[in-house]
């Protein structure tokens, strides 16, 4: 039996995720099912009364060729490893594009966990889609850091946090092919950034999410108005973690590898192959 999901279904839910999932942290599954899960946006497919699979389907905006339109996420497709093979995700991913289409979603797009997982979607009419590359940088210590360059390392507070979200939203409307994030999304993406000990740097014109390692510093997500914005801002990422290469990744690169993919509901619309995703909870 397939329906929507209850709050007595979560703990079976949560369960399933960490044999699903084993390489996410206790404390990405707290916060993934306290602040991202919902019940109605979730289908499960009954066994004796509880979950053995599970999909979410949560809304995103889309813009595409400069016109917006409701898309859903599909997130945390699993099948409990007992009942692998059977069948299950087919008919959940079924009922999901049923329910998508008469919610009025123009499409719908996930990121595979594995890269099998491409041409198992693509029967479902999923094309590729996001490109994205990663280069290396040295950081230009040379240049003098903008003193007004700020830095999080911890949530922000309210204010903060909705200056952060005005920045972000700002380049991602400037785009024409880009999936758009709420702010609860935003907020959501930065604790995500924090439990992952990661921080946020953001000037007037730049703005980069990254994750400090060992030996390099993964840029998330870089956005910036022009290329002295960037330097600028590449700058203080180098500052505070010297001898450390940059590993940037850009997206919306048409020669990029693709990232996810993405289902049109209107067999004839034409997917540009650009579309720009913002850092996503993968």
């Amino acid at each position: 039996m397939i329906r929507y999901a209850t709050g007595a279904d979560q703990p079976g839910l949560m369960e399933m995720w960490k044999l699903c999932f084993p390489s996410d942290s206790g404390n990405f599954r707290k916060f993934y099912f306290d602040r991202v899960y919902r019940s109605e946006e979730t289908l499960a497919f009954l066994e004796s009364n509880r979950p053995v699979a599970s999909l979410q389907m949560i809304p995103y905006q889309m813009k595409i060729h400069g016109k917006s339109y409701v898309t859903g996420y599909i997130s945390g497709a699993m099948t409990h490893p007992e009942f692998q093979r059977r069948g299950y995700m087919n008919s959940l991913l079924q009922i999901a594009f049923e329910e998508m289409r008469k919610n009025k979603f123009s499409f719908s797009f996930l990121i595979p966990q594995e890269d099998r997982l491409f041409s198992y979607y693509a029967r479902y009419g999923y094309e590729k889609a996001f490109p994205r590359k990663k280069i290396v940088l040295k950081p230009e210590i040379t240049l003098p850091v903008d003193p007004e360059i700020r830095y999080y390392d911890q949530y922000p507070d309210e204010d903060s946090c909705g200056l952060l979200y005005d920045l972000y939203r700002r380049f991602l409307d400037r785009m024409n092919n880009v999936v758009l994030k709420s702010r609860e999304q935003f907020q959501n993406i930065l604790v995500d950034l924090f439990l992952d000990e990661g921080a946020v740097f953001a000037g007037e014109s730049a703005m980069a999410l990254v994750i400090a390692r060992d030996a390099s510093v993964q840029v998330k997500e870089l956005l910036y108005s022009d290329d002295e914005s960037r330097k600028e801002l590449l700058a203080a990422i180098g500052e505070r973690n010297p001898g450390k290469d940059l590993e940037i990744t850009l997206s919306g690169c048409e020669e990029g590898i693709y990232y996810g993919m993405l289902k049109s509901f209107d067999v004839s619309f034409n997917l540009p192959p650009d579309i720009y995703m913002s850092m996503m909870l993968d």
